[in-house]
């Protein structure tokens, strides 16, 4: 929670709550996600992706990798990460 709230982030979402938090910034239409980044220059920083960035890219990976409809991702990097989020 301490870092969505570093962050500036209104609520935490997740499976069965969504809770609310103190003090946090007003989202803006389109918003969907904010990622942490490593930290590799110092604390990690909120990166905030929008909808559209997600599903561009989603087509692009699986371009990339010449999916089709009927393959499935093993995840196998942390969701808390961009690496193992995309493949959600």
């Amino acid at each position: 929670m301490a870092l969505a709230q570093g962050f500036g982030a209104s609520q935490v979402v997740n499976e069965s709550s969504t809770t609310e938090l103190e003090n946090g910034i007003t989202t803006h239409t389109g918003e969907a996600l904010v990622i942490a980044t490593s930290g590799s220059t110092g604390e990690p920083k909120g990166v905030v992706h929008t909808h559209e960035t997600l599903r561009a890219s989603a087509i692009a990976s699986a371009d990339a990798l010449g999916l089709t409809g009927n393959e499935h991702w093993l995840v196998c990097l942390p969701v808390s990460h961009i690496g193992g989020f995309s493949v959600i």
